[in-house]
């Protein structure tokens, strides 16, 4: 919240609670003097009701007497009239109802600020005699009335004054205050948010506190721009010097980082050599132990192929022999073929005769019954023999089928063995060809294992030099990194004071 709707909530805060507290003062001495005035009127009253209503009570009429009291009903706040004989009876009761503006003969039911009894006493030449007592009731109708306007009166008083006095009050603040302020306000505010000019000064001319806070900030200035062209200046040498700093270690970092790839790619050189020759020296053993393994499964292999072509020689006899077998078979399947087409005639024909003889023993009535049951019987062994015969066809067509292809495949078995015989005595010679250039290379094997494990010794002790040369440069590249950090970040802490400097006009 600023400063001047802080003070403007003081003041009216103020100047309400002044005037507020005036006014309830006004209005409580206001009141004081109505209840005195009120209460001089009712006596008044009292006053006068006793000398009218005297003569009309003394002679104890009561129709004068209620038109007199009747008659004072509804003024000065006369609310009530009760009237009573020397001896405290009860005369009348009066009422006056505010609503309808007329009197009741009925007692007063509501709201009394106050009651007056008054004796009633007839000057009887000059004795004063009791003709009788009166008791007056009061509302508080004028009390409220005047309480009300009082306090719209103060309302309007208040509100007056208030705005009044915060337009005047606004104005010397403004004038006294406020302006002065929002100059030194303003002025800070430039140099604060990076555009001020440190040759200019706030011009207050005042003996007050706001005088002597201008006269302040400007000596502050004054000094913050002495300071400043100084840093400057600094900030100006430091900048240059450390730019060429910073060249100089980037300068040797490029170099240190090019000498250590060099050293890098030397050492990855040595151990790739030193790694190739111990495999090429470990190969060379493997191989030399492989190659003797070779040749002893070499000279295994020849015997296993001399063996092998033994047995594929008595594979392809015994194939040969399996081919006539099964040639002859197929040949005895065909005579089988023929036997059973006989059968089958001769089944037919038996049947066609047993049929013939079940019709001649038929026409021969009840002499060829016996025979007409053999001929029935022969008819169905005929029958049976013919599915028998079919079935058996059947079985002897597919045997000849088998027969057919077994002697296509054991044919071809056939040519197949003699096409292996022919090439187990071609692996039989390839092997001893390998045998002996298996044996050739074993030798040159071993040379080259014992050549390529002095190589690795001489190997070993190049790259124990070029590992020292690696670790000194990997430290001096070290180094230099540091070095470039900390120049870097002295180079980003003057550019940044620089960009502060920039900010300020000198």
């Amino acid at each position: 919240m600023k400063l001047r709707k802080k003070l403007g909530i003081s003041i009216f805060t103020v100047i309400a609670v002044t005037l507020m507290i005036y006014s309830i003062l006004s209005i409580f001495i206001s009141q004081q003097g109505l209840q005195t005035r009120l209460q001089q009127t009712a006596n008044n009253t009292a006053q006068r009701i006793g000398i009218t209503v005297a003569n009309a009570m003394w002679n104890y009429n009561v129709d004068a007497s209620q038109q007199i009291l009747g008659a004072e009903l509804g003024s000065n706040d006369l609310v009530g009239v009760a009237a009573f004989d020397t001896e405290g009876k009860v005369l009348f009761e009066l009422s006056w109802n505010e609503d309808s503006q007329s009197i009741n003969d009925v007692k007063f039911s509501g709201e009394v600020k106050y009651s007056i009894d008054k004796d009633i006493e007839f000057n009887d030449q000059g004795d004063m005699l009791k003709a009788g007592a009166v008791t007056l009731q009061f509302s508080n109708k004028t009390a409220n009335q005047a309480f009300v306007s009082d306090i719209i009166s103060a309302l309007i008083q208040l509100a007056v004054l208030t705005a009044a006095l915060l337009v005047m009050m606004r104005i010397m603040l403004n004038k006294l205050i406020i302006q002065p302020l929002d100059s030194i306000n303003q002025r800070v505010k430039e140099i604060a948010e990076g555009d001020g000019d440190l040759t200019a000064r706030v011009d207050i001319k005042s003996e007050d506190e706001l005088g002597e806070l201008s006269e302040s900030i400007n000596a502050f200035i004054s000094n913050i721009h002495t300071i400043i062209k100084e840093v400057a200046a600094v900030s100006s040498a430091l900048d240059t010097n450390t730019h060429d700093n910073h060249a100089n270690v980037e300068q040797l970092k490029s170099q240190v980082t090019e000498l250590n790839e060099r050293v890098n790619h030397i050492q990855a050189a040595i151990n790739e050599i030193s790694d190739t020759s111990q495999d090429v020296a470990m190969q060379a053993e493997k191989s030399a132990k492989i190659t003797e393994q070779t040749s002893d499964l070499a000279s295994q292999g020849v015997t296993s192929v001399n063996s092998a072509n033994e047995k594929m020689k008595r594979l392809a006899e015994s194939i040969q022999e399996s081919t006539n077998q099964t040639e002859f078979l197929e040949s005895h399947s065909q005579s089988i073929s023929t036997v059973i087409n006989v059968i089958k005639e001769i089944a037919e024909q038996t049947n066609l005769l047993a049929l013939n003889a079940a019709i001649e023993a038929a026409r021969a009535g009840d002499q060829g019954r016996g025979f007409a049951v053999v001929a029935d019987e022969v008819r169905t062994l005929a029958q049976r023999t013919q599915v028998s015969t079919g079935q058996i066809t059947e079985i002897i067509e597919k045997l000849q089928s088998q027969s057919t292809q077994t002697l296509s495949l054991m044919k071809n078995g056939q040519s197949m063995a003699e096409d292996n015989v022919a090439s187990v005595e071609l692996a039989e010679q390839t092997f001893s060809e390998i045998q002996t250039a298996i044996n050739e290379n074993m030798k040159g094997a071993k040379t080259i294992a014992q050549e390529a494990d002095s190589q690795k010794q001489t190997l070993g002790d190049i790259r124990h030099n070029v590992e020292d040369i690696h670790h000194a440069n990997e430290k001096t590249l070290e180094i230099a990194n540091k070095s470039s950090t900390i120049n870097q970040q002295i180079v980003t802490m003057s550019e940044s004071v620089a960009k502060l400097i920039e900010k300020f006009k000198v």
